[in-house]
């Protein structure tokens, strides 16, 4: 008397909800992956920088030693940083304050017309205290102008251990510029399992907001702040707020899923109906087919009822909770890539006007101690470079899955146009900021390529490779290897296989028109590979940062002038 799942699942709706499950579940698990990814990096940035300044020094000059001052690029006192400090800690904001009250969002409702949709109001960006430890974050993270850091330069080049602190300090102030953006991420705490969102538990997750009386979904959605919903997540944050919206558009997944099984059955007792009629058949046969179908009527009536509270609650969370975070994310992000920016000026400037040293130097033969330094350094290349290629994925992943899942939330058909399929726009159709702003984000994020500096990387790493391939050579021909020595070469060998299998699938995933333009810019940049010595190689790396530190920093730039002009709009 029913009807079958493949069925079901093949309805529009049943497999429009079906779509938002699986694009804001990926939304969830990606906000994790930059969470971690985002944290790996800024701990790569502070153990790269202490490595490379100590390989440069044993290869370097004694006479070249000036008194280093890093109050030349931090005017923020900070302790002496340690050779491998950990990942900072996080400092808590006070929430922002709720948003008013009165929206009309329409995310997803199967039974009323677009004409209801109407514009919200659109939240202010949430501005951070400044902090004692950082430099002028506070100013950079509201996409204010960033004051640059005047170069004190002596008539002389300044020398290359002198340059290198200097570095080491540019990393650790890239490092903490990232801080601001890891308090907004759910980093460390008990995460997601997909069986949770798929059978949620009701009594851990859906008391809060109760199907059964929505209109309370206002207050319910207040005792959201606070709420230990991952034993030590003590406020909201993205993640937190994707996990809820998880559970609920899980919820309405079911309801959907089975007003459809509801309507199909109550229409085929209908025809079952017509039949009876039809035939002539006697009064009781009649009457209990009428009566299934009016029983069946009023389930579906209570079904499109607690669908249309569920997407109601899907409103008010995105609303009130996750675009606030998200103008917040993206203006925290644009204050990190402006400081990283000045970073990645500073560090080219100083290694281009270093004193230049000599290829010769490294042609020397180096004890087992020195050999450990080499090693040491390729690893924490490698680790850098990993680091960062996972951080941009990640990235880029979550913003694109966010994207789908926004995108499936708006009631749209395609525009018919002369050459097919018009592109969609959200502004066109008076969608609210947070779907305009998050395919403009999606947008740049798909054009942004990395591949320049993970080039730039792995041409200093073939320097390294051919300093540590000479010498273990040597090594081995005069039977003095070291077998752990030996050891450690062979994992950096396997660790830079995998890091290479891990760039070129990416690198296979994306689309043909961005893999031409990354084709045609490393063509463009050829010599990147082709290092004269390691100080031009470090010039190279320095070079790719700045220019993709650009690029992604002019993207952030128009994603919060877009915030400000709707906010301003919309007074």
């Amino acid at each position: 008397m029913g009807c079958n799942n493949s069925t079901l699942d093949g309805l529009p709706a049943v497999a429009l909800c079906r779509d938002r499950c699986r694009f804001v579940e990926e939304a969830l698990r990606q906000s994790y992956a930059v969470a971690d990814s985002h944290a790996a990096h800024i701990h790569s940035l502070n153990t790269l920088g202490p490595v490379l300044s100590l390989f440069f020094r044993q290869f370097h000059h004694s006479d070249d030693k000036k008194e280093f001052n890093p109050t030349r690029y931090d005017s923020s006192p900070s302790p002496s940083p340690s050779p491998s400090p950990s990942p900072p800690p996080y400092v808590n904001y006070a929430p922002s304050p709720p948003p008013p009250t009165n929206s009309a969002w329409d995310f997803l409702n199967f039974f009323e017309s677009f004409d209801k949709y109407q514009m919200p109001y659109s939240p202010t960006r949430e501005h951070p205290p400044p902090e004692k430890d950082t430099t002028n974050f506070d100013s950079v993270s509201r996409g204010e102008p960033l004051k640059s850091k005047e170069h004190t330069h002596s008539d002389s080049p300044k020398g290359l251990s002198e340059a290198m602190k200097e570095i080491q300090t540019l990393f650790q102030r890239a490092s903490r510029s990232a801080n601001p953006v890891l308090e907004l991420l759910d980093v460390g705490k008990l995460r997601y399992h997909r069986n949770i969102a798929v059978n949620p538990d009701p009594c851990t997750m859906m008391h809060t907001f109760s199907p059964s009386n929505p209109l309370n979904c206002m207050e319910s959605s207040r005792m959201y702040e606070g709420v230990d919903m991952h034993k030590g997540l003590r406020r909201a944050n993205l993640s937190s707020t994707l996990y809820k919206l998880c559970i609920w558009e899980k919820k309405l997944y079911d309801e959907v899923k089975g007003g459809e099984k509801l309507r199909m059955l109550h229409e085929k007792k209908c025809r079952q109906l017509r039949r009876v009629n039809k035939r002539g058949a006697d009064a009781h046969k009649v009457g209990s087919v009428e009566t299934l179908i009016a029983i069946l009527a009023t389930k579906i009536k209570i079904s499109f009822q607690v669908v249309d509270n569920i997407s109601t609650t899907i409103c008010k969370l995105t609303e009130e909770e996750l675009w606030p975070q998200i103008n917040n994310f993206i203006f925290r992000f644009l204050g990190m890539w402006k400081e990283m920016l000045e970073c990645y000026k500073c560090q080219y400037k100083e290694i281009a006007e270093a004193k230049s040293i000599d290829v010769s130097s490294f042609s020397r033969k180096l004890s087992n101690s020195h050999l450990d330094e080499v090693i040491n350094l390729k690893s924490e290349i490698q680790n850098w470079n990993l680091s960062f290629s996972d951080w941009i994925y990640a990235q880029k992943s979550f913003v694109k899955a966010l994207n789908g899942w926004l995108m499936r939330c708006l009631p749209y058909e395609p525009e018919e146009i002369l050459d097919g399929i018009g592109p969609f726009s959200p502004g066109r159709i008076g969608a609210p900021p947070v779907f305009v702003v998050c395919t403009k984000w999606s947008q740049a994020m798909d054009v942004l390529s990395e591949k320049n500096v993970i080039e730039a990387v792995n041409g200093f790493m073939v320097k390294v490779n051919e300093l540590l391939e000479k010498h273990v050579s040597d090594h081995q021909q005069n039977l003095t290897v070291d077998k752990e020595l030996e050891r450690k070469v062979k994992i950096l060998e396997r660790q830079e296989q995998k890091m290479h299998k891990v760039v070129q699938s990416r690198e296979r995933k994306k689309i043909p028109n961005a893999r031409e333009d990354n084709d045609v810019l490393l063509r463009g940049d050829g010599d990147v590979v082709d290092i004269l010595s390691f100080q031009s190689g470090l010039k190279h790396i320095f070079a790719a940062m700045e220019r993709f530190t650009t690029t992604i920093a002019c993207a952030y730039e128009q994603l919060c002038q877009q915030i400000d002009e709707d906010n301003h709009r919309l007074g």
